[in-house]
């Protein structure tokens, strides 16, 4: 395969965050399909258990905002919707 300064942009950034093989592998499986990345790795349950336990250990709702990057008012929905 020719360097990795002669691939497409996006290759090559893949390579300098996750090294050459890993990119090549990613071009075999994926190439040619768009994959959209979600911003949170959770799923919302689990991230919603760790809240809710969080809150249970005592953190405050700022704190749990904070460590989550979500608003205060959503870490509110999530507790009132998880603790049922």
């Amino acid at each position: 395969m020719t360097e990795v300064q002669d691939w497409h942009p996006l290759y090559q950034e893949l390579s300098r965050v996750v090294g050459k093989a890993a990119a090549l592998k990613l071009h075999d499986q994926f190439g040619g399909t768009q994959l959209t990345f979600p911003k949170r790795l959770l799923a919302k349950d689990a991230e919603a258990r760790q809240i809710l336990t969080g809150r249970q250990q005592g953190v405050s709702i700022t704190t749990l905002a904070h460590q989550h990057d979500y608003s205060e008012k959503s870490i509110r929905r999530i507790l009132a919707k998880y603790k049922e």
